[in-house]
């Protein structure tokens, strides 16, 4: 529904596209026709998206399908997306790239990502990815999330400024909760041969309990920073320092 001009549609690559929708509703097949245009490098509609059922989208669109710019609002099965981004494709390159502005409130991460410890994520972040066939996507992200549900718990407050690139997290994540708060600065690689790790952690009046992290020390609080340049994926194979500082564990 609404007013759509569509230019050249007998061929998808070279279709213009420009209009306002009042709504644009697609099933899993229309989901998949989307996907083969606009991702060459998955033409298989991925397990994630899969997920989010029927989706709907009011708001404007204009571009090509290799390169389409969407201001509006996403409707599906896991809660509504607001979005302003923009979506680049080619598929001789074989090249997936997106950027702008996403916020949603109560989205379903447990529904997404199939895991019974997440619940639901409010947040508003700007973000400029990159996808390269046979690599890891390169992912910038800027912004905050409200609050995410994990493990019975609904952390508040955090603010994310970072990049995922090649696999691994380089940026700061602080989270400023009720029941303690966090500051990491610094790399993180799980994705390599060797896991590398190069940051600086501040922990201040950290209650594990209330976080459902642990069972006990109920009503203790954990103080700490800590200093790490190592790798390894297990103690028996770290190689280089973990230096911890002003620790402290008050309990009643």
């Amino acid at each position: 529904q609404g007013a759509l001009s569509l230019q050249d549609f007998t061929s998808p690559e070279d279709a213009f596209i420009y209009g306002h929708l009042s709504q644009l509703y697609a099933d899993a097949q229309g989901v998949a026709f989307l996907v083969r245009n606009l991702n060459p490098l998955h033409p298989e509609v991925p397990p994630v998206l899969q997920r989010m059922g029927n989706i709907s989208f009011r708001g404007e669109v204009s571009g090509y399908f290799s390169d389409l710019v969407m201001y509006g609002r996403v409707h599906s099965d896991l809660g509504d997306l607001q979005t302003d981004m923009k979506v680049s494709s080619n598929k001789e390159q074989q090249f997936f790239a997106y950027s702008g502005s996403i916020k949603t409130n109560e989205w379903n991460l447990q529904q997404m990502l199939n895991d019974k410890k997440l619940g639901h994520v409010t947040f508003n972040l700007s973000v400029n990815g990159c996808h390269k066939a046979n690599s890891n996507p390169d992912i910038e992200f800027k912004g905050d999330i409200k609050q995410i549900d994990y493990n019975g718990y609904q952390y508040e407050n955090i603010k994310l400024d970072g990049a995922y690139s090649k696999g691994g997290f380089n940026g700061q994540l602080d989270i400023n909760d009720p029941n303690g708060s966090l500051l990491v600065n610094g790399t993180i690689n799980t994705a390599t041969q060797i896991p590398t790790f190069n940051f600086l952690a501040t922990i201040q009046q950290v209650r594990l309990n209330d976080l459902h992290l642990t069972k006990e020390y109920p009503q203790s609080e954990l103080s700490l920073k800590l200093q790490a340049n190592f790798t390894g994926g297990s103690i028996d194979e770290m190689n280089g320092d973990i230096c911890i500082d002003s620790l402290q564990l008050l309990s009643p």
